[in-house]
């Protein structure tokens, strides 16, 4: 072997190195660029320094007349998420009326509203602790607004409705 394809050699094997200054900079805009997309994208990073008490009201509509004596439900009963499982509150107050529906009326040609028989609507507030934002308010890691709908449970029943109203206790 010539000397020229050793000092070759010897100079390649000096210039392979296992980490320069160009992959250090590539590593770290990857880094950087991962952190951002973290904290922009992850709901549950932040401090959640606007806690307050929060209640809201969910309405089951149509469910039969002995659902609150069979279930037993009762006020203070805790409520969590049946969905995914996370704690809301607990309820603070449960009202029961009859169900109604609207149905036409083709002799008169008008709607009227009627009642359903062995039927009710429930009506469910809920107390909690929400951390209350500029645009949204959120218990735990859900976020709720009015309409939305809710899948309650607690020990021995489910309720299914819809958000209608919310209020903040201050």
């Amino acid at each position: 072997m010539s000397e020229k394809d050793e000092n070759k050699k010897d100079l390649v094997k000096s210039k392979k190195k296992l980490f320069n200054g160009f992959d250090f900079c590539v590593l770290l805009i990857f880094i950087l660029i991962g952190c951002f997309v973290f904290f922009k994208l992850n709901k549950k990073v932040g401090l959640k320094n606007n806690m307050s008490d929060f209640c809201f009201v969910v309405e089951a509509k149509e469910l039969d007349k002995n659902f609150l004596d069979d279930n037993k439900i009762d006020i203070g009963d805790k409520i969590y998420d049946s969905v995914y499982g996370s704690y809301y509150g607990e309820i603070c107050d449960i009202k029961s009326e009859p169900a109604k529906i609207i149905v036409d009326d083709n002799i008169n040609g008008i709607y009227v509203l009627s009642e359903l028989e062995d039927k009710i609507n429930l009506k469910v507030k809920v107390k909690c602790r929400a951390d209350i934002g500029k645009d949204k308010i959120c218990v735990g890691e859900r976020e709720i607004r009015i309409g939305k709908p809710m899948f309650l449970k607690s020990k021995g029943y489910v309720i299914v409705g819809y958000i209608i109203d919310m209020d903040i206790d201050e």
